[in-house]
């Protein structure tokens, strides 16, 4: 699927931008799969908010914690009022949907593991590959938030840490006006891993999210903007350090995300919230 320059390419900057991955008839299928979904969905059995910063509630948020073999919904943090109730549509309120759309819905499962992407892996040089989790990102007009610069490794560490990749697919245009990728190239090979989140116990018998280790502050210069076209496809090294801006335009920026570990001679955290 790759060639042998694209390759040595995601090697060198930890990112690599795939163009067309996805045949207009799939993107669709997908969005279509999506809207069904949050159509069935009652927002007041799905009270949980989801943001990417270190005060996210979901630290700890059981519904999130035990999300990883089912289906959930997490809503913008904006979304709610004081009372929890929903102040936009909840479609535009929904932040993703997480986290076994690959397994649970047969169209996000044939698209995840379809031979397009059997093949793309094989080209990464992974010889056992298991899908960790998956997401529908939905990232609304207006409401759609900022993602700060981290390294996926923080959230799903294994040994060695090249062992796991984000596969990122545009379902709309993703620019900078609404909030498309944006890395630092070569970042993967020399911004070290200095931060994780990791499952602790709880007194009650449960689990919640802590995060260890130094916040990192990098220089907003060193960021790159990777826009990608509807169907385009971003393969992530889970140690690459990239964000994404709020989503100020008038139109949304739906992605379909899932994370792959290559399990040959590898070691997934038992520390890591998915286990």
């Amino acid at each position: 699927m790759l060639s042998e320059d694209g390759f040595e390419k995601f090697l060198e900057d930890g990112f690599l931008l795939v163009p067309r991955f996805l045949a207009d008839a799939e993107v669709e299928s997908l969005k279509k799969e999506c809207r069904k979904i949050v159509d069935e969905m009652d927002p007041a059995e799905h009270k949980s908010r989801f943001s990417s910063g270190d005060r996210s509630e979901h630290l700890i948020d059981d519904y999130f914690l035990t999300s990883g073999d089912k289906i959930r919904f997490f809503f913008e943090p904006s979304a709610m009022d004081d009372d929890g109730n929903l102040r936009y549509d909840k479609h535009q309120s929904l932040n993703k949907i997480g986290h076994a759309l690959h397994w649970l819905n047969d169209e996000f499962k044939k698209v995840t593991f379809n031979d397009k992407v059997k093949s793309l892996l094989r080209s990464l040089e992974m010889v056992d590959p298991v899908i960790i989790h998956s997401m529908y990102i939905l990232k609304s007009s207006k409401i759609g938030a900022e993602v700060p610069p981290h390294q996926d490794a923080t959230y799903l560490y294994c040994e060695p840490t090249e062992k796991v990749i984000g596969l990122w697919i545009a379902l709309e245009d993703a620019d900078e006006d609404n909030g498309c990728l944006e890395f630092i190239p070569g970042s993967h090979n020399n911004d070290p891993i200095v931060r994780r989140s990791i499952r602790v116990p709880t007194p009650d018998g449960r689990y919640k999210l802590r995060n260890i280790g130094p916040q990192v502050n990098y220089d907003d210069t060193r960021f790159v903007s990777v826009p990608a076209k509807k169907g385009d496809l971003i393969v992530i090294a889970g140690q690459v350090v990239h964000k994404s801006k709020p989503n100020t335009s008038g139109r949304d920026r739906p992605i379909y995300t899932f994370h792959v570990l290559d399990n040959h001679e590898s070691n997934f955290s038992e520390l890591n919230w998915r286990v």
